[in-house]
């Protein structure tokens, strides 16, 4: 428990046994105004300290200066361009097969991409992750633009 919770338990706990004794002295009836005035006092102190916080947290601190070299610069640029796309060479390092190569049922099996039948002679590209195959040309395409399954996600 940090300094500030402490404090803020104490004044509880003092306050709480304080109003106790004023509502046991006043009856039941209405709490003393000096009451309502510390707690309204208090409350803004907390908001206070709270204000003064977030802006310690998220005003007052800045990154760090470093320059960047210009070939990173333009590595950026066309990485945010890109928006969530995997590299050509990653892409192109993903296994492929052929469908006749597929063992079991093959019936009613499509790409997702594309949404046509697999015939028995094309190739498929498999993603290992998840091991789901979809036409090379399909998926190719698809990874260009997005950086996850076109099922999984």
């Amino acid at each position: 428990m940090n300094h500030s919770q402490a404090f803020l338990v104490v004044l509880f706990l003092l306050f709480h046994f304080n109003a106790q004794n004023s509502f046991a002295l006043q009856g039941w009836g209405t709490p003393n105004p000096s009451f309502s005035i510390i707690m309204c006092v208090l409350i803004v102190m907390l908001c206070l300290v709270l204000l003064v916080l977030a802006y310690a947290k998220f005003c007052l601190y800045s990154p760090p200066d470093l320059p960047i070299p210009p070939q990173s610069l333009r590595q950026l640029i066309q990485s945010s361009s890109r928006f969530s796309g995997i590299d050509q060479e990653v892409i192109e390092s993903l296994p492929f097969f052929t469908f006749s190569s597929l063992k079991g049922s093959k019936e009613g099996l499509e790409c997702v991409v594309c949404l046509s039948t697999f015939e028995q002679s094309e190739v498929l590209r498999l993603l290992p992750k998840c091991r789901h195959a979809f036409h090379m040309s399909c998926i190719d395409k698809w990874l260009q633009s997005h950086s996850s399954c076109p099922l999984c996600r």
